[in-house]
């Protein structure tokens, strides 16, 4: 179950877009927590004494064995620290409350602090899991190779500290980008985009493309006008002179703005 709980929990932050500030906040907070249970969980350990693996299939007490105990001290004490460095560096910036107005004043930069604070707590854990058994096997503990928990710890190990790699803002962008060209050729997006422009961008992603494809408009280009170009021209009949289109049967895009010198833009028409 914890190598399904690593990736699924640093998963978390790419349900969150830089507008989303007050799920942003909470991500902060819900970090924070995560380190400090991380870290808790250390801590009980030494002072619970509770069992650990050594050799090949035995256990003792965390306290007995000198690498264990440096292992939990330091994990405990890097997690205490990684999540709570946003904390350290914006409070020292800005006073107590310095996250939450940080997140409120710039929300990008409060999902970059999101981000910030997975990859310091699951690297650390990670680097400490694959350190460990290596360190263990080649020290005191030759007989931990064979050990049924080595391999989980480097499994375990792996999947956290590679989590940046599938989890970061990247990645994110990458997974959006595939999952929008999905079924639609590049035409096809190139005039939802246009489309989009002309207003339909407040609707749902869902419905985005069928709208666009719905309202999508073209003029041929013999039937354009010179006072096309000038505010107020084209006698008011453009939309006359529009011919409903599937996406991806217009052959160009001409942008122009009223502030454009009409005259320069009908003469570069071309032929």
């Amino acid at each position: 179950p914890a190598l399904l709980n690593i990736p699924g929990v640093t998963l978390l932050p790419l349900t969150l877009r830089p507008v989303d500030t007050e799920n942003i906040r909470v991500g902060v907070l819900l970090f924070w927590a995560i380190g400090y249970t991380f870290s808790a969980f250390h801590v009980l350990s030494i002072a619970l004494d509770i069992p650990v693996p050594v050799g090949e299939a035995r256990y003792v007490g965390v306290q007995s064995d000198p690498l264990w105990l440096g292992f939990h001290v330091f994990t405990g004490c890097a997690l205490l620290v990684g999540s709570n460095l946003d904390c350290l560096v914006l409070g020292w910036r800005h006073g107590p409350g310095g996250v939450s107005r940080m997140v409120e004043a710039d929300p990008r930069q409060g999902l970059a602090w999101v981000h910030f604070k997975v990859r310091c707590i699951f690297q650390l854990l990670g680097a400490a899991l694959l350190l460990f058994p290596a360190l263990r096997v080649l020290g005191p503990d030759p007989a931990f190779a064979q050990n049924v928990n080595a391999a989980p710890m480097l499994v375990l190990g792996a999947c956290a500290f590679a989590s940046p790699l599938y989890a970061g803002p990247a990645a994110r962008g990458a997974v959006l980008s595939w999952l929008g060209r999905l079924g639609t050729t590049a035409a096809e997006r190139e005039a939802a985009v246009v489309s989009t422009l002309c207003g339909l961008g407040r609707q749902s992603d869902g419905s985005l493309l069928r709208k666009a494809g719905l309202s999508f408009r073209v003029i041929s280009f013999d039937r354009l006008r010179s006072d096309d170009f000038v505010p107020g021209g084209g006698g008011g009949d453009a939309d006359k002179r529009a011919e409903k289109a599937a996406l991806g049967d217009c052959d160009a895009f001409v942008s122009h703005a009223w502030l454009d010198n009409a005259a320069a833009k009908w003469q570069g028409r071309g032929p």
